[in-house]
C-alpha cells in the first residue's frame, strides 16, 4: 500500500520495510523496533542517532564495532588509545609488534622470528630477527643480534653487533660491527666499531688493525 509518498512492504514474521521515496531510505520494523538504512539522497542525522556520519568534525557518543577488513585512504586520527591484537604496519611491513612474553619489538623485520622468548627488547631493522627462544636480550641498530637463536642476556647496540652470536650468552658488543669471534661465548664484550672479541670472559676495547674488517688499532688511554 501507499501513504503520502511511502511504500510499505510486509515481509513475513510481522516484519515490516517501508520505503520513504522522498529521502530514499528504508525502515525495517518488527516487534516494536525499528532498523534505519538510509539510501541515496537520505538524510542520515533524521534518519538514526546512533548513524555514524562521514564528516570531519568529532560526532561524540558514538561507538562502533566491525568485523572484516578495511582501508583509510589518507589519514587516520584518534583522539585516544588504539588497541590492537595484532601488530601494526607501514606498507605491508610490521614495525611495532609484541609476541611471546613481555617483549617489545620495533622496526621492519625486528624479532620476527620469535616464538617463546620472552622479556627481549629489539630496535632496528631485522634486529634479533632469527631469535626464537632467547630471553632478556637487548638489541638496538639495523642488523643487531640478527643470527642470535636462543642465547640470552645480551646486549648488542650498533648497526650489526653481535651478529655473530647464536647461542651465546651474558655478551655485550658496543659499536657498529663489533662483534664476538664464535656463536656461543659467554660474557665476552666488545666496545668500539668493529671491536671483536674471541674468547669468553674476556673484555676488548676498539678495533684492531686486520680483524673484522679494521684498518686501524684503537689507542686506549688509563
Amino acid at each position: 500500500s501507499t501513504r503520502g509518498g511511502d511504500v510499505n512492504i510486509v515481509t513475513g514474521n510481522g516484519m515490516l520495510a517501508t520505503v520513504d521515496q522522498s529521502t530514499n531510505s528504508i525502515v525495517l520494523s518488527a516487534s516494536g523496533a525499528s532498523l534505519l538504512l538510509g539510501g541515496k539522497g537520505a538524510d542520515a542525522e533524521t534518519l538514526s542517532p546512533s548513524y555514524i556520519y562521514n564528516q570531519t568534525s568529532l560526532q561524540t557518543n558514538a561507538s562502533f564495532n566491525i568485523d572484516g577488513s578495511g582501508q583509510v585512504g589518507t589519514t587516520f586520527s584518534a583522539g585516544g588509545n588504539i588497541n590492537t591484537g595484532g601488530a601494526y604496519q607501514i606498507g605491508g611491513n610490521t614495525v611495532l609488534a609484541n609476541p611471546g612474553s613481555a617483549n617489545i619489538f620495533v622496526g621492519q623485520g625486528a624479532g620476527s622470528g620469535n616464538t617463546t622468548g620472552g622479556l627481549n627488547s629489539f630496535l632496528g631493522y631485522h634486529a634479533g630477527s632469527l631469535n626464537n627462544k632467547g630471553n632478556w636480550n637487548t638489541f638496538t641498530g639495523s642488523g643487531a643480534g640478527g643470527a642470535t637463536t636462543t642465547g640470552s642476556n645480551n646486549t648488542f647496540s650498533g648497526s650489526n653487533a653481535g651478529l655473530n652470536n647464536t647461542t651465546g650468552n651474558n655478551n655485550t658488543a658496543l659499536g657498529s660491527s663489533a662483534n664476538m669471534g664464535s656463536t656461543n661465548l659467554t660474557n665476552a664484550t666488545a666496545i668500539g666499531a668493529n671491536a671483536y672479541v674471541t674468547q669468553s670472559n674476556s673484555l676488548i676495547l676498539g678495533s684492531i688493525n686486520g680483524q673484522n674488517g679494521a684498518s686501524v688499532n684503537t689507542k686506549v688511554g688509563i
